[in-house]
C-alpha cells in the first residue's frame, strides 16, 4: 500500500514536471487557484458564523403565516390523501379484529393495535400521512384506475393481491390543482424560511465586517488618476 502510494506520487510529480514545462505561463492558472482558495476560505467562514450565530428555530406561527402568504405556490400537481394503512398476511388469522380496529379513532394512540400491528403485519402506519395519488397506485393494489372516484367512495378500503389483505383508511382528500395542505409542505416551508434567513443573516455579516473596517480606516480603495 505505501509503495503504491510513492509510485503514484512519483508520477503525479513527473506528471507536474512535464506540464509546467510544456505550459510556462500558468499566471492564469495561479490566479484561478487563488480565486477558488479564497472562495473556499469565504465559504468556511460564513459556514462557522451561520452554524453558530444564526437562529435556525422556526415557529410553528412562522410556518403558517409564510404559508398563508404564499398558498399559490403550493398548487397540487397530483391528487394527495392522508391515509393510514396496514398490510398483514392474507391468511392471517387477524385480518377480522385490523378491519374492525381501522375504523375507531385515534390509530396512533392504539396501543393494543400497535401490539397486534407489531406482530402480524408485514407493514403498517398508524400515524396518518400524506400521499400521493401516484404514489399510493404504485403501493397498494387498487382494483381501478380512476382512483380518484374509488378513494371518494370508500373510507375503509380494504384490497388484496395473491399474497397480503390491505388495510387502508382514507382521513382526507385533496384534488390535483388545489392548495397543498400545510402538513404536507411544512419542511419544505421551513427550508424556503431558513434560507430566506441564511441570505438576511449574509448580508448583514457581510454589511457589519464593512462597516467595522470603515471606522479606522482598515481599507482603502485606490482610484486611477
Amino acid at each position: 500500500m505505501a509503495n503504491q502510494y510513492i509510485i503514484t506520487w512519483i508520477k503525479n510529480q513527473l506528471l507536474l514536471q512535464q506540464a509546467e514545462k510544456y505550459l510556462p505561463d500558468t499566471k492564469e492558472i495561479d490566479k484561478q487557484v487563488e480565486d477558488y482558495r479564497a472562495s473556499m476560505i469565504i465559504f468556511e467562514y460564513q459556514s462557522s458564523m451561520i452554524r453558530e450565530k444564526m437562529d435556525t428555530t422556526v415557529s410553528e406561527e412562522e410556518l403558517k403565516s409564510f404559508y398563508d402568504e404564499h398558498q399559490s405556490d403550493f398548487t397540487l400537481d397530483d391528487d394527495l390523501a392522508n391515509i393510514n394503512y396496514v398490510i398483514i398476511d392474507k391468511n392471517s388469522s387477524k385480518k377480522d379484529s385490523i378491519k374492525i380496529w381501522m375504523k375507531t379513532e385515534n390509530l396512533s394512540k392504539n396501543d393494543k393495535l400497535k401490539e397486534l400491528c407489531s406482530r402480524v403485519a408485514m407493514s403498517y402506519s398508524l400515524d396518518p400521512q400524506w400521499v400521493l395519488s401516484t404514489t399510493i397506485k404504485e403501493q397498494f393494489p387498487f382494483p381501478v384506475l380512476d382512483l380518484d372516484t374509488y378513494l371518494s367512495d370508500h373510507k375503509y378500503p380494504v384490497l388484496e393481491d395473491s399474497a397480503y389483505l390491505y388495510f387502508l383508511r382514507i382521513n382526507d382528500y385533496k384534488r390535483k390543482n388545489t392548495v397543498s395542505p400545510l402538513e404536507y409542505v411544512q419542511d419544505q416551508i421551513k427550508q424556503m424560511i431558513l434560507n430566506k434567513r441564511k441570505m438576511d443573516f449574509l448580508d448583514k455579516l457581510n454589511q457589519d465586517l464593512f462597516m467595522d473596517a470603515s471606522q479606522p480606516n482598515d481599507y482603502e480603495i485606490l482610484k486611477n488618476e
